[in-house]
């Protein structure tokens, strides 16, 4: 069984807070549930990120030249229209935004709690999120029967980008990949995650989770963290776990300010 589910929330978006909370009432009694209180973008600046001992991975915009460098990822699906601008991987040719370095730090916080409680194995996911309780509730029950001695990561919701090798009739190997809205950690990947370097080089929450289980196609962020070993990441392929908003319609990252 999994020891916690974690619900990263901002307390300003009080009608995300009104439509997920119920969903989570539904485990009240199966297992913890912890609100963490996500970082407000609005409220936050790069000199309070590193009074609190962060600080941002400094060469993170690549220019066209630079990109011809590296292999832009083979997109596997139709998110490849909102990823490319200009031919370019849009989100290497611009600079980071203030709220996706607060998400990265809300997923860090986490991760660092789950570890001072020695958690085993955790449920993470974001407010904006929706799901049917009872389809979850079975499928939580064959992760803990069938995949969780198998994995490090398990993916319940995200973008697939590369080509993955089916597993089974449900499940499929994760390479690289965006979207963090929903996932499921060991202890393993709790301690790898938490210890190998993001926090004094902070970049997008899913490239750097991406980067824990796969060969990222960016040299530079391949080479700037220290996982001892690459996690094994699993993912279910129809979404268990679903956003529900548009990034550039009411997506807190994508209407953030840029650094």
């Amino acid at each position: 069984m999994i020891d916690a589910i974690y619900c990263n929330s901002l307390k300003r978006l009080q009608e995300r807070r009104k439509r997920v909370f119920p969903l989570l009432q539904y485990f009240n009694q199966k297992y913890p549930i912890y609100i963490h209180d996500a970082i407000d973008w609005k409220e936050c600046s790069l000199e309070l990120i590193k009074s609190e001992g962060f600080d941002i991975y400094s060469n993170w915009i690549l220019t066209e030249e630079q990109q011809k460098f590296y292999k832009v990822p083979l997109i596997y699906n139709d998110y490849a229209d909102v990823l490319r601008s200009d031919g370019l991987w849009r989100w290497w040719k611009n600079p980071m935004r203030m709220g996706s370095i607060c998400n990265m730090i809300g997923h860090y916080l986490i991760w660092n709690h789950a570890f001072k409680h020695s958690f085993k194995n955790i449920l993470i996911f974001e407010d904006d999120v929706g799901y049917i309780p009872i389809e979850l509730e079975e499928f939580l029950l064959l992760y803990d029967d069938k995949y969780k001695y198998n994995c490090d990561i398990f993916y319940l919701g995200s973008n697939y980008l590369l080509n993955h090798d089916s597993l089974d009739e449900n499940v499929v190997k994760i390479t690289y990949n965006y979207n963090v809205h929903a996932y499921l950690l060991n202890e393993k990947a709790i301690n790898y995650l938490l210890c190998s370097g993001v926090k004094k080089n902070l970049i997008l929450t899913d490239e750097y989770v991406s980067a824990s289980h796969c060969i990222h196609p960016r040299e530079d962020i391949e080479n700037l963290y220290e996982f001892p070993e690459k996690l094994i990441a699993y993912g279910t392929k129809r979404e268990m776990i679903c956003k529900q908003t548009v990034a550039n319609i009411d997506g807190e990252i994508e209407n953030s300010s840029y650094f």
